[in-house]
């Protein structure tokens, strides 16, 4: 609406007054100008289509499911990608052999908008070239219609201009739409008639009342509090696709301020030169089209964007491999040419079309008034769409967050639709003392009625719509409506697998880490010193197994939505490692161990002994040595050995049960939340399995026996199942693994010295770090050891040190465990 009242000319058409006609008006029957009931209904169909063109170049950027082409190149002839690394094997020779193609699934919207708005116009244009040649049939039934001018009349100069601000104002809007939430973006472009009313006010132009001046700056305030406070959650929600990220959250206010900048400067324009510049829609498409698309194409031969297509290398050295590749909007559209694609891109160009006739149509049947009205309608219910789904189909309802931004969203719609009913009111009563006595007081007490009954209705149309639609939304983290509630937990349409499901090797060690700041995404992440070390030791030691590292961007790739608890996105990282770890062993089987843990030797043969007893699974359990065990816990989940397609496909289905529709751990047990997806999950389901299993409420040590994790399922009897023959390898981690000493000194046991024959109060059962060495050596020695597990993450000592540091005491704990991880000298 903005862009067609800065660039759409009523030099024929000058409506002043609501069913006032103009000094030369159309064909068109007096009631559609006069009647109040058209004046709501046109009001509103703008609204909407405004609505509906704005959600469908948003579904095109980043919602639009994108078919999988057959396979393509080979990667080391693919532009623009990194090379491949195949481990193990030749690269040269692993490269010859190398098929790239798309992933078994698809690319999750179109991220080519400047290209798509290029087309746009283009479409626009062949369009306005058929109504020109159509002009004498369309005259003979309207004579006053608008003819386009010549081009020598409009000005070549003029249009170039026209063309480069429309270009800047809806191309870097449609990129803005590419990475910002809707909801966000409208509220960004509701800066429009702020930015425009403050250009001309400097250029003497323009004057403000007092109330406009409050309307615009507390609108503006509203503004920037949504952008902010919409941040975490676009983050949130966005932590799984690249495409969205932080840098592409403020990437994309960017790019929308730009954009208002663009709409400004063709309003700013317009107005300094008046009507020469001025021009309908027809003239419009037919001269500003091609200079518009011009403008846009050399942005799109920039590569300035990374983008997770998802390649999969399938090769002899059966590596799958994610490159993050570095594309231009032409190669984005070349990659996902398809009839789809091709389609949807020519049905934005002729909606696009359809728009700006709609809108030509509003000024000339209503007034520019009523265009920008509906504006306001369309934005403000997009904006309340979003933040009334959030609060729909989130699990907190309404929190403190989407409180606040409610309430700013309601500050906007209010403060801007206050400025833009009062610059309406002032425009009629300029229109009304230069028509000079043509009209009456009651004319102007009709129209001013007439307005505000049609903005009352609008709005009150518009919250009944937000409402119903956001509580029909069921996608949280997206801005399109009514989606279907399988395509909401998995982002997946039907019968369709994860992409590595299949080519995963049942010998593989599993482990995951995030981290908000340091380790977001696979493409982005450092982890802490000690944990990388640990992660080196796991890498060395894999013997045959692959080893992979899961990152939060790379869930989707390995695991289907409903394996995962509904709110998975939102819980705590270690909630997560647990619940990801139960549903890759139920896919894939393999062995799930904490990243906090330093493998000194390969399992193997640990492996091999659990295969050769036909035994599903191979763990840890507490009490199992007739020890106490004074938590309420059983099962050590930091290290489990499992066959694919076992007990943990029980487990994962429990695991989403008992979580339901909530993301809050609690829900199992207030006092014990980090054990909701580990332990109080895996211990019932062991103990469907083998019903000998010790109990933890029968340990007598244990002081709140409520929070056992045996509860968390109904007791079976024995005699209701028959006897299994699958077996469970099971040992105490207390005989192993965990070194009775790992709690002492704040978990800091890593930073003993080896040589320390000080007695320290704090040791058991040894009594001097040197002993406890030599106790870790002598379960070392008996293969009880094949890896030493750290507890929060080797304690807040060993945290705070750099790499330099932890290897800089070669006497150390951490040092000899790392010298025995790499059969040689490792520290200082």
């Amino acid at each position: 609406a903005n862009v067609m009242m800065s660039v759409g000319s009523w030099r024929r058409v000058e409506p002043l007054d609501i069913g006032e006609p103009s000094a030369e008006p159309l064909n068109v029957p007096r009631h559609w100008t006069a009647s109040p009931y058209a004046q709501v209904i046109l009001t509103l169909v703008f609204a909407g289509a405004q609505i509906s063109m704005t959600l469908l170049m948003k579904f095109i950027f980043s919602q639009v499911q994108l078919p999988s082409p057959p396979a393509i190149a080979h990667c080391a002839a693919r532009a623009g990608a990194k090379s491949v690394v195949c481990e193990g094997h030749d690269e040269e020779s692993c490269h010859s052999s190398v098929a790239c193609m798309w992933e078994k699934g698809y690319q999750k919207g179109l991220p080519a908008p400047m290209l798509i708005t290029a087309v746009q116009q283009v479409v626009a244009l062949v369009f306005a070239i058929v109504i020109w040649s159509a002009l004498p049939c369309i005259m003979r039934r309207f004579p006053r219609f608008p003819q386009p001018r010549p081009l020598r009349d409009v000005g070549v100069v003029n249009c170039c201009l026209l063309g480069l601000f429309f270009a800047s104002n809806i191309g870097l809007n449609n990129v803005s739409l590419s990475f910002l939430p809707v909801g966000v973006n409208v509220a960004v472009r509701n800066m429009f008639p702020a930015a425009s009313a403050l250009a001309l006010l400097a250029m003497g132009r323009s004057k403000l009342t007092g109330f406009q001046w409050v309307m615009l700056l507390i609108g503006t305030a509203c503004v920037v509090g949504t952008a902010f406070a919409s941040k975490p959650h676009a983050d949130a929600c966005a932590k799984s696709s690249d495409s969205s990220s932080a840098g592409g959250y403020l990437l994309g206010l960017l790019f929308c301020i730009l954009s208002v900048a663009g709409a400004t400067s063709s309003f700013v324009y317009t107005s300094v030169l008046g009507t020469t510049a001025k021009l309908t829609p027809l003239e419009a498409t037919m001269y500003l089209s091609l200079p518009a698309a011009v403008v846009m194409v050399p942005v799109t031969l920039i590569a300035d964007r990374k983008y997770e297509w998802d390649m999969t290398t399938v090769a002899t050295c059966g590596k799958l491999v994610v490159d993050e590749i570095t594309l231009n909007d032409w190669q984005v559209f070349f990659k996902a040419l398809s009839l789809q694609t091709a389609g949807l891109t020519v049905l934005s160009g002729v909606c696009a079309f359809l728009f700006n006739f709609l809108t030509w149509s509003m000024v000339i049947f209503l007034s520019p008034i009523y265009t920008a009205l509906a504006g306001n309608f369309a934005k403000g219910t997009l904006m309340l769409v979003g933040v009334i789904g959030e609060i729909a189909g989130g699990t907190e309802g309404l929190s403190f967050t989407l409180l606040i931004r409610l309430l700013l969203v309601i500050g906007i719609i209010l403060t801007f639709t206050g400025y833009a009913i009062s610059e309406a009111l002032a425009k009629m009563s300029t229109g009304r003392r230069a028509a000079g006595s043509s009209c009456c007081a009651a004319r102007d007490d009709a129209s001013r009625g007439s307005l505000c009954a049609v903005a009352a209705i609008g709005w009150v149309l518009a919250a009944v719509f937000s409402v119903t639609t956001g509580f029909l939304l069921t996608d949280r983290g997206h801005d399109t409506p009514w989606t279907a509630p399988y395509l909401q937990v998995t982002g997946l349409p039907g019968h369709q697998h994860p992409v590595r499901y299949g080519s995963v090797s049942e010998r593989t060690i599993w482990s995951y880490w995030w981290h908000p700041t340091n380790c977001p995404n696979s493409k982005k992440c450092v982890l802490p010193p000690f944990v990388q070390l640990c992660v080196d030791t796991i890498e060395k030691n894999k013997g045959s197994f692959d080893f992979k590292l899961m990152h939060f961007d790379e869930v989707h790739m390995y695991v289907n939505g409903v394996e995962l608890p509904f709110g998975w996105k939102h819980q705590s990282p270690a909630t997560q490692k647990d619940a990801l770890m139960n549903a890759l062993l139920a896919r894939y089987g393999g062995v799930a161990m904490d990243v906090s843990t330093i493998l000194l030797k390969p399992l193997d043969d640990s492996w091999n002994q659990m295969v050769a007893q036909n035994a599903i699974f191979r763990g840890y359990m507490y009490r199992l040595n007739g020890q106490p065990w004074g938590h309420a816990e059983t099962t050590a989940v930091w290290c489990m050995m499992a066959r694919r397609e076992g007990i943990f496909r029980t487990a994962t289905v429990m695991g989403v049960i008992g979580m339901g529709d909530s993301w809050n751990a609690g829900l199992y047990h207030p006092g014990i939340p980090y054990f909701a997806m580990g332990d109080q999950t895996v211990t019932p389901v062991l103990g469907i399995y083998n019903f000998s299993l010790p109990h933890c409420h029968e340990d007598d040590s244990v002081s709140q026996k409520g929070d056992c994790p045996e509860f968390q399922l109904p007791v079976w009897d024995e005699s209701l199942v028959s006897p299994r023959g699958d077996s469970l390898l099971l040992e105490d981690p207390r005989d192993g693994p965990q070194l009775p000493f790992a709690f002492a000194d704040q978990f800091g046991m890593a930073l003993w010295n080896r040589t320390d024959d000080s007695k320290k109060d704090y040791l058991w059962p040894c009594e001097t770090p040197k002993q406890c060495w030599e106790l870790f050596l002598r379960r070392y020695n008996a293969s009880k050891t094949p890896f030493v597990k750290f507890f929060h993450s080797g304690g807040d000592a060993v945290r705070r040190q750099s790499r330099d540091q932890l290897l800089g005491s070669r006497d150390s704990f951490l040092c000899g465990w790392l010298e025995l991880a790499h059969g040689g000298t490792v520290c200082q």
